[in-house]
């Protein structure tokens, strides 16, 4: 079972009460009012973030969009947030070795990288490869000592790994892709743009697969010691 508190954080918004105010907008009831009336189950399939919470049904026998509580909810300009240069693009899926952190997300996750540098450097896999950092929970719902970031690099399939570097395949799809140029300390607030100000009025929510950070330099090549970067987050229709 999921709690109300989840549910508001996965669908963007900042709290409970928030989503509360919302939903009794709509159904003139509050959540656990109706949820006791109604007897709904907040139900979520296993290894996904999606529960049934989207789609419950009005006494008008009409689901209840996640788009209308969005619009009830967000009031970021549309100029604003076209603003951003964020596009949809099909991504592949990425065949990487990685190094798996567990911690905080943020900059920490060079020293990993450096790891994976070490072992890739010498068997030339950086001239050629992706640099990818992905990540698997949602820092709002996820404790920060159990969040997980792996620093990736594409290689061929055939490559063998050894002791601490791992092989997977990351999946592709529809993601939602950020271009930004960006310095260390820039990057929470991308991410907060993206999901806050760009998502709530874009017809899509969140895929339950990992986000990921594409690097295209090295910083210290920048005029301005900048990240150029995508943010990926997959997405699919409301």
């Amino acid at each position: 079972q999921q709690d109300i508190t989840s549910i508001a954080l996965e669908y963007g918004f900042s709290s409970s009460q928030n989503l509360a105010k919302a939903f009794a907008k709509h159904f003139k009831s509050s959540p656990t009012k109706y949820r006791k009336q109604h007897s709904i189950k907040l139900q979520s399939n296993p290894g996904t973030t999606q529960s049934n919470f989207g789609n419950v049904l009005g006494n008008n026998g009409n689901a209840w969009s996640l788009s209308e509580a969005y619009t009830v909810n967000h009031t970021q300009s549309t100029d604003r947030s076209n603003a951003m240069n964020i596009t949809l693009k099909e991504l592949p899926d990425y065949h990487v070795a990685y190094i798996r952190r567990l911690g905080p997300y943020g900059p920490e996750i060079s020293e990993t990288f450096e790891r994976l540098a070490q072992w890739a450097g010498p068997r030339e896999l950086l001239a050629n490869g992706q640099m990818i950092s992905a990540y698997w929970d949602n820092p709002e719902i996820t404790p920060p000592e159990k969040c997980r970031t792996d620093a990736c690099v594409t290689v061929a399939k055939e490559i063998k790994v050894q002791g601490e570097i791992a092989l997977q395949t990351l999946p592709g799809g529809k993601f939602a892709v950020y271009h930004v140029e960006l310095a260390d300390d820039e990057f929470e607030q991308a991410w907060k743009d993206l999901y806050h100000k760009w998502m709530p009025d874009s017809g899509f929510q969140p895929e339950d697969k990992p986000s990921m950070e594409l690097y295209y330099n090295n910083p210290e090549d920048h005029p301005e010691k900048k990240w150029v970067t995508d943010i990926c987050v997959p997405v699919k229709p409301l």
